[in-house]
């Protein structure tokens, strides 16, 4: 299997959203031909990482809706970028402002969490190992300072995704140890119900360093069950706020060391799908029709499968979307 990755650019990251924002035509336009060209005409991916990738760009679709004043097909009325014209800076946005974008609501209890919590990724950047249970709070300032959140490598037990967090007040001096997470559960299988995983999923303990212990703060979580052919009946996202459980099937001794002995009430939201009704922000930014790359292989048992697959799902998503399929891709 050959991966291509870049480096993190938080400079060119900010320059592409802030050009994207400001003209709703161009991002939609981007956006259905990133779809289009890239994750079905052009190359075959295999499920998890294209689970991983479609999540990804859910998450960037939503973290810059919460920027947006007037979201809508016309007119964003981003402020993704604020401050002075000599010292211009990224916005940072709140986990209920950043969970209103991906799901439209959330519960008014969430906000005691939520409004006093800060996000501030801009792109994602591909880890080139595995987290074990613990990681050094220098991971989390690097990324919080370089506005990146984390794709995790391949095999990563219990989580995929991982965007930094900010518990304290940005108004006062920044204190590193105020830092948390969210982590992302993606489940890309078409069908699949992730319940199971919900009451267990978890994030790594934090090592403060300075002869202090690992700690885990409060944090989000979120299991995006993408596969999930049909939403919930009613709320299309459940939310809890509970501990985290141990895994009642025996795990290894990798996945068992994420857990604390007193492991903290996290808030979970669990959703199912990959259509606007589950992600209402998707239509606004071009992306609506982004469950048919998904679901299109439903069928797909194994690789083998996947170029008469690929090019099915071209011809169908060229057909939706009034683009023009090349003769002989």
């Amino acid at each position: 299997m050959v991966t291509t990755a870049a480096l993190s650019e938080p400079v060119l990251s900010i320059a592409a959203a802030n050009t994207l924002l400001a003209s709703p035509a161009t991002y939609s336009k981007l956006m259905r031909r990133f779809l289009d060209e890239v994750l079905i005409n052009e190359h075959l991916m295999e499920r998890g990482r294209l689970g991983e990738t479609l999540a990804s760009v859910v998450l960037i679709i939503a973290r810059d809706a919460a920027t947006c004043t007037l979201p809508n097909v016309n007119e964003y009325g981003s402020k993704f970028v604020g401050g002075t014209t000599q010292e211009p800076s990224v916005k940072p946005v709140t986990p209920t402002r950043f969970i209103e974008s991906l799901f439209h609501e959330v519960p008014s209890r969430f906000k005691s969490f939520g409004d006093v919590a800060w996000i501030n990724f801009t792109h994602f950047d591909l880890l080139p190992s595995i987290l074990d249970g613990e990681i050094p709070m220098k991971l989390l300032l690097n990324a919080w300072c370089r506005s990146v959140a984390f794709q995790c490598a391949d095999n990563q037990p219990i989580y995929d995704l991982l965007i930094p967090i900010y518990l304290g007040d940005l108004d006062k001096p920044f204190e590193p140890a105020k830092l948390s997470y969210t982590v992302i559960q993606i489940k890309a299988r078409v069908g699949a119900d992730g319940k199971g995983d919900l009451e267990s999923l978890t994030g790594p303990m934090i090592n403060i360093g300075s002869g202090s212990g690992p700690h885990k703060p409060p944090y989000l979580a979120i299991l995006m069950d993408l596969g999930a052919l049909v939403a919930y009946q009613g709320p299309k996202v459940h939310v809890h706020h509970t501990a985290a459980l141990l895994p009642e099937k025996k795990a290894s001794a990798s996945f068992l060391w994420h857990y604390s002995s007193q492991e903290p009430s996290r808030w979970v939201f669990h959703a199912r799908g990959l259509t606007k009704e589950t992600y209402p922000s998707l239509s606004k930014f071009g992306a609506q029709l982004m469950h048919r790359v998904l679901y299109r292989r439903a069928g797909e048992e194994d690789e083998t499968e996947g170029r008469e697959v690929v090019r099915s799902a071209a011809a169908d998503w060229s057909e939706a979307t009034g683009s023009i399929l090349t003769k002989g891709c």
